[in-house]
């Protein structure tokens, strides 16, 4: 089976650097991102496509549709990981934003705190599980995902590190592991070549020739 990862196009927020919200749209160039990626599965063989229902993502899903024609599934499992709230629109850089952040982090090893309806570490990870699981259900052999950056970045950790996978592990690869938006990464499950089983593995990260 081989997973063909794209982050939405860009948004106004995304651009800003601020929080966003479900409903924020992508921006022109987001519009123009989306239109090239979907180009660049023109000639590459997917079977279908698992996107999240959140607005930028469906917009970019959209005109990954209008070249390729395949059919979609909606998934609320697949959407970006939820920040405060009271985040929504404000700047990454902000005082509000930096003192959510520092008890978040604080407090990330404790699974049930939470600084107010957001989404820890521990809760995105039960999500990728159900994703992988609904993922390794279908019958189709090439799947393509669009999602958002640290969702696919909670993916990334939980299929490098299993079930000993923790906070610190999520924040080392967040920021090593850059993303730009629609950027293409590739996964196969394969037998492992040493003989343990069958294992998930990285093959493409970020990709992102398509935007010159």
């Amino acid at each position: 089976m081989r997973l063909y990862l794209v982050r939405h196009g860009e948004s106004d927020l995304n651009k800003q650097r601020k929080y966003q919200y479900p409903e924020v749209e992508l921006s022109k160039t987001g519009l123009l991102q989306a239109k090239q990626v979907a180009r660049r599965f023109k000639n590459i063989p997917i079977d279908v496509i698992v996107s999240s229902d959140i607005v930028r993502a469906k917009q970019t899903t959209k005109e990954i549709v209008a070249v390729t024609k395949k059919k979609v599934v909606f998934t609320p499992l697949l959407h970006e990981r939820r920040c405060p709230s009271a985040l929504h629109g404000k700047s990454i850089a902000s005082e509000e934003a930096k003192q959510a952040l520092n008890l978040i982090h604080k407090n990330r090893y404790d699974p049930k705190w939470r600084h107010s309806d957001e989404e820890n570490f521990f809760d995105a990870i039960k999500r990728v599980k159900a994703l992988i699981s609904l993922v390794e259900k279908r019958t189709e052999e090439n799947i393509l995902i669009v999602s958002h950056a640290a969702f696919l970045k909670y993916l990334l950790t939980h299929l490098l590190f299993e079930e000993g996978a923790n906070p610190d592990h999520f924040e080392k690869i967040y920021y090593f592991f850059g993303l730009k938006n629609t950027g293409v990464s590739i996964l196969e499950k394969k037998n492992d070549q040493y003989g343990t089983g069958v294992k998930w593995r990285l093959v493409t990260w970020n990709d992102h020739a398509h935007l010159g």
